[in-house]
């Protein structure tokens, strides 16, 4: 954070008629307050009981995503590197976890959707992410799946596979600090395009910084009657240069939908690269709830 200097007049000298009066100000300067306190949060993980076909770790319904910065009356040219990378925890996970939505949902196979929201103004290093199956009370299976350097504002999805029968899931959700201060996510930098194709979905991700992007991954939730049908497999493009649009087909074979989403896990460099001023939102047609038409009539 920048810091604002301050000037004052610390002297009034020079008293008429009696002369050689010398009066001094004192600057008052308000102490910071470091006081804080926690609320209790969730314990990272929810169960789907009963048949139901989502769980969330927190209710975010009356919470506000506080902006990074008020960009309203001010230039939006900053570095917003130096803003939401943190080279310590600021936080206990229990807190940190507080600020992170998380939605489950089941696919008609019974696969286990997770969509990620980072609503802190921060962003979280690492994200794992592991779903647990149950059979009468008894654990049967699980699956984990792991995300890197999650950015305020955007959702990051994990398809995880279940076993062919069980009768209830829960979700567990760790971070970690541990290579916070190298791995920076360049999403902002990304304008991604598609349509629907022959038979599949057609995506052009440019890369529209000043910074090539050693490993970006997406995936693609497809929805029929406005629930999750399927989704395809994460997918990893590597070098990701600058200035360059990279053209992916993602098949849609045997699934039905009417509608898709498409969401970027990551963009990241393995390591910081000082100096490049980026984008302070994400781009609208990168996932957060936007559905693509299947179809035009």
């Amino acid at each position: 954070m920048r810091k604002t200097k301050r000037f004052a007049v610390m002297l009034l000298m020079m008293a008429f008629f009696l002369g050689g009066c010398k009066k001094e100000e004192e600057i008052d300067r308000p102490e910071s307050s470091s006081d804080s306190s926690e609320d209790a949060g969730n314990t990272g993980s929810v169960a789907d009981t009963d048949g139901q076909n989502s769980g969330s770790i927190a209710d975010m319904s009356e919470q506000n995503t506080e902006s990074i910065v008020d960009t309203d009356n001010q230039n939006t040219e900053y570095d917003r590197n130096e803003e939401i990378y943190l080279e310590e925890t600021p936080g206990s996970e229990e807190n940190i976890l507080q600020s992170v939505m998380i939605e489950s949902e089941k696919t008609n196979n019974g696969d286990i959707v997770v969509f990620i929201t980072n609503n802190n103004p921060y962003s979280i290093p690492d994200l794992d992410v592991q779903a647990v199956f149950y059979k009468d009370g008894n654990i049967i299976d699980t699956d984990t799946d792991g995300h890197d350097v999650l950015v305020p504002e955007n959702t990051v999805v994990s398809k995880l596979d279940s076993p062919d029968d069980y009768d209830d899931y829960e979700v567990k959700v760790t971070v970690n600090w541990d290579y916070a201060p190298s791995y920076r996510n360049w999403i902002y930098n990304l304008n991604v395009n598609s349509n629907v194709g022959e038979d599949g979905i057609i995506i052009q991700f440019e890369n529209a910084g000043n910074i090539d992007i050693d490993e970006l991954e997406y995936i693609v939730v497809f929805y029929n009657d406005n629930a999750v049908s399927d989704t395809s497999h994460p997918k990893d493009i590597r070098d990701v240069k600058a200035g360059s649009v990279v053209i992916e087909k993602v098949s849609a074979y045997k699934i039905e939908f009417d509608g898709y989403e498409i969401y970027i896990n990551q963009a990241h460099t393995f390591f910081d690269s000082d100096g490049e001023v980026i984008k302070d939102t994400i781009p609208e047609n990168i996932g957060k709830g936007f559905m693509y038409p299947a179809s035009e009539e």
